[in-house]
């Protein structure tokens, strides 16, 4: 019999703590599971991509890329995705910075910049909206554990 002291059964309900937040997580950030078939809405998500990292991604400016109305466009994406254009923007730049904090060893200010956020606050907005908690609860139980 190996004797658990209470800062070892600490350690092991932290470390599972983390690994349900990351698997929530990542079973999460897969969720459009609709795929494009018009090569228009493929270019567009290409170009959503690319563009990833800027703070604005101008529906007007894809729209002129791939050659349709803006809302053409918009009917399109969310018809073949599943999901409005802006809410594809946030859910790709929030796989960026969850990825970022869980794995890159980033602070949540420098995640969400990198991942194109214009500040924390909408990240955490955004965060806590998708997964019920803020940011900072996952990079603190991920930090802690990592320690």
């Amino acid at each position: 019999m190996v004797y658990q002291t209470p800062k070892m059964e600490s350690l092991r309900s932290k470390k599972k703590f983390k690994q349900q937040i990351e698997e929530v997580v990542f079973e999460t950030l897969e969720y459009p599971k609709r795929y494009a078939h018009d090569e228009r809405i493929v270019a567009c998500k290409r170009l959503i991509n690319q563009k990833i990292h800027q703070p604005k991604i101008k529906l007007a400016d894809l729209a002129q890329e791939v050659c349709l109305s803006p809302s053409r466009l918009s009917h399109l994406f969310r018809e073949q995705m599943g999901m409005p254009i802006r809410s594809f923007i946030i859910w790709e730049r929030m796989k960026i910075a969850i990825h970022d904090l869980l794995q890159n060893d980033l602070n949540l200010t420098e995640a969400a910049y990198s991942a194109g956020f214009y500040d924390v606050a909408h990240f955490t907005k955004n965060f806590k909206e998708l997964f019920g908690v803020t940011p900072s609860v996952v990079y603190n139980n991920s930090r802690i554990v990592q320690a």
